[in-house]
């Protein structure tokens, strides 16, 4: 992606920011709440297609531009007179292409009793539906709308059922989508829910979150003391067996060349002491 633009966030704030093609790296620096992760979390909802993200920020328009020329914009748009709210996500999506005259024009929106959104549920065990196309958290007792639901737990959901949701998305869209892995890392990056950890699902009892550092260091003690168990185990089997393979080893070796090994470990064991203290005369401080 060449650039990213938006209009009126908040309503008044208007950001475009050039992507840095040939160092790969950008840095976007605004004083606090000016809109900074909003406009990360806006970038990263087109390609997860996370479209409840759009109707929950203040915006006009956010314009995403590629290298090839074509552009993508989200426009904000009024729901219908007498519609549902949760029914409508409230925003319109252009592709427009150099080599095309007319833009691609697509609506995402929520079809909020169709079959498609009681299975919600069945691909995600925490969620219990409580309504027409209300889905409840069991874990922490929030209660989403289908809509909600889908975006909160798209990974989870099968790409076929999310058609059905929101309506087929255009081939060339969806085609310019899945051309880019955007990841968000979020400012709770080292925090870990518990609805992450499946172990806590189909009544075993709710895990708490923790943090990640605290999650690493757990395994790195597993895997040190596994590593340390293993070894212990294999010392033990080299001790009884050393008799043994002593005894039963083919031929001795002979005598002026046993000495001689002893020669050359001494002699080795001479340099190794001669390199130790002159390192310690040259980290010792001169008095005076």
């Amino acid at each position: 992606m060449a650039a990213f633009e938006i209009v009126e966030l908040f309503g008044h704030f208007n950001y475009a920011i050039p992507f840095n093609l040939e160092e790969h790296v950008t840095a976007f620096i605004a004083p606090n709440g000016t809109g900074k992760t909003l406009c990360l979390r806006l970038i990263a909802a087109l390609f997860a297609q996370k479209w409840s993200v759009f109707r929950e920020i203040e915006f006009s328009r956010a314009i995403y531009r590629f290298n090839d020329g074509s552009v993508i914009e989200v426009r904000k748009r009024t729901a219908a007179a007498g519609g549902e709210p949760d029914a409508d996500t409230g925003i319109s999506l252009s592709l427009i292409r150099p080599q095309k005259s007319r833009p691609i024009t697509w609506i995402p929106k929520l079809n909020g009793k169709g079959k498609g959104v009681p299975q919600i549920d069945r691909y995600v065990p925490f969620l219990t539906k409580v309504g027409l196309d209300r889905f409840r958290h069991d874990h922490t007792g929030e209660v989403f709308s289908a809509f909600e639901a889908v975006d909160l737990y798209s990974e989870m959901l099968p790409e076929a059922l999310r058609d059905v949701v929101y309506g087929g998305c255009p081939v060339e869209v969806a085609d310019i989508i899945k051309s880019i892995d955007c990841k968000l890392i979020e400012t709770q990056r080292l925090l870990i829910l518990s609805d992450q950890r499946l172990e806590g699902y189909y009544g075993r009892p709710r895990p708490n979150s923790t943090l990640a550092i605290t999650r690493k260091a757990e395994k790195l003690k597993d895997i040190i003391s596994k590593e340390m168990n293993d070894y212990a185990a294999l010392s033990q089997t080299l001790d009884r067996s050393f008799p043994k393979r002593v005894i039963n080893r083919p031929m001795m070796d002979d005598p002026a060349d046993l000495s001689r090994q002893l020669a050359e470990l001494d002699n080795k064991r001479l340099e190794l002491g001669r390199k130790l203290v002159f390192r310690h005369a040259n980290l010792t401080p001169l008095a005076g």
